[in-house]
């Protein structure tokens, strides 16, 4: 009797423990957003390609035609970056030189396009004084732009500019876009002695090939983490917890630095928030102990975080680019530290 009655408690428990689980899973469904997130490339991403290398790459001499939704259209050049009208169009040959690299902020973003654009702006003011050039590419990790700076930094630059966001760019230790459990990857950077290396980006059928019916698009794990939220919650979390790592973060910026002097220049970060309007109090710590970090390390900073504070595009949707007035804030930002370490005149 005893060991019918130990049985049955076990079954008991056991039960207890499924009902919560199926509790935990609708409440999930009805309250939470799906932590397994579907990428697939937006209107002003169908320039997108796939590569093994860098994970995705951009069309050469490709328009991404944006003025049915109201936006500014984006062209590219050979190598596929965005176009920038006032570096294209400068005649003038000067001396000093800077290299921008950066993800969509390098072109304004989606929205107001690359002729209100920081870049553009600075381009403009300064065509007598300097030369620019300008690569990245939307939704590229601070470990792609490093990749960037390897392949297309052939030297002669006064300054490489390097875009930083704290959101995203400290979780450069995941195979996973932006470190959410989804499908677009990106290369994973690994230690190796004094180099960073990473292994070939894997082909994902339901990012490249997301126009797919439904049922041949995904593999049976993306279903699994797409019909399980509890699951994938897990995961989600697990993932973001684990990819965290402001140590790799510095190694990739020493060894940015060391290929960047190199090439006869100098490294500089512009460190900005994934949302503008948002200071993360605990985030802000960490970064501000980074900064620090930096300027310890002979490290250029631009740090415009607080600047920004009510520059986002929020009232127009888009709460993670920056507005007009907030990108003439970093065009000004940039030019009084280009003047402070004497590549402009006053």
């Amino acid at each position: 009797m005893p060991i019918i009655l130990k049985r049955l408690f076990q079954i008991k428990n056991i039960l207890i423990l499924i009902a919560l689980l199926l509790s935990a899973e609708i409440l999930l469904r009805i309250t939470s957003p799906k932590p397994y997130e579907i990428e697939y490339p937006h209107s002003w991403e169908t320039n997108f390609q796939y590569d093994s290398y860098f994970g995705w790459v951009g069309k050469p001499n490709f328009i991404v035609d944006l003025k049915p939704l109201g936006f500014e259209n984006i062209a590219s050049d050979h190598r596929g970056f965005p176009i920038i009208p006032n570096i294209k169009n400068d005649k003038i040959k000067n001396e000093k030189r800077i290299l921008f690299i950066g993800k969509c902020d390098t072109f304004g973003g989606p929205m107001i396009g690359v002729e209100k654009g920081f870049t553009n702006l600075l381009a403009q003011e300064s065509a007598d004084l300097l030369d620019f050039d300008v690569i990245g590419l939307a939704g590229y990790s601070f470990y792609q732009e490093y990749l960037l700076n390897q392949k297309y930094n052939a030297g002669g630059n006064s300054l490489v500019l390097v875009t930083f966001c704290p959101f995203f760019d400290f979780y450069s230790d995941t195979e996973y876009f932006m470190y959410r459990f989804g499908n677009r990857r990106v290369p994973r950077p690994r230690i190796d002695g004094d180099t960073i290396t990473h292994d070939p980006v894997p082909y994902i059928k339901s990012y490249w090939e997301y126009k797919l019916p439904w049922s041949e698009r995904f593999s049976f794990r993306e279903k699994l983490f797409l019909n399980c939220y509890t699951l994938s919650k897990i995961m989600n979390r697990w993932i973001a917890a684990n990819s965290f790592d402001v140590d790799l973060a510095k190694h990739i910026v020493k060894q940015f630095q060391r290929d960047v002097k190199k090439k006869g220049g100098k490294l500089a970060l512009l460190i900005f928030n994934e949302c503008p309007d948002v200071l993360d109090p605990h985030l802000t710590t960490i970064t501000d102990d980074f900064v620090a970090w930096l300027a310890q390390n002979n490290v250029g900073v631009i740090d415009v975080r607080r600047k920004l504070v009510g520059c986002s595009l929020a009232q127009q949707g888009d709460p993670t680019h920056i507005n007009f007035d907030g990108q003439k804030i970093i065009k000004n930002e940039l030019l009084s530290y280009l003047r402070n370490n004497g590549l402009v005149g006053d």
